[in-house]
């Protein structure tokens, strides 16, 4: 009888103790997917805030007037 009741003790300790275990699994599982989905959308908005950048800057560049005046020469004196 004691036998019995110990062998049911242990056993209900087993499967609590994986169940334990596979829940654990499986919040890790979880925070992998979240981590990565959060990855992702950084990338995504510093690629598009780069390019945004990116365009700002070659529009200004291409503004700027590279032509060099040139100085009216001096007369020529006596």
């Amino acid at each position: 009888m004691l036998l019995k009741t110990q062998v049911q003790v242990q056993m209900l300790w087993w499967r609590a103790r994986r169940h334990a275990i596979e829940r654990d699994w499986r919040s890790e599982r979880g925070d992998a997917y979240t981590s990565t989905i959060m990855i992702a959308v950084g990338v995504v908005i510093a690629i598009t805030v780069g390019g945004i950048l990116l365009y700002k800057f070659t529009g200004k560049a291409e503004s700027i007037d590279t032509d060099t005046p040139i100085a009216p020469s001096a007369p020529a004196g006596p």
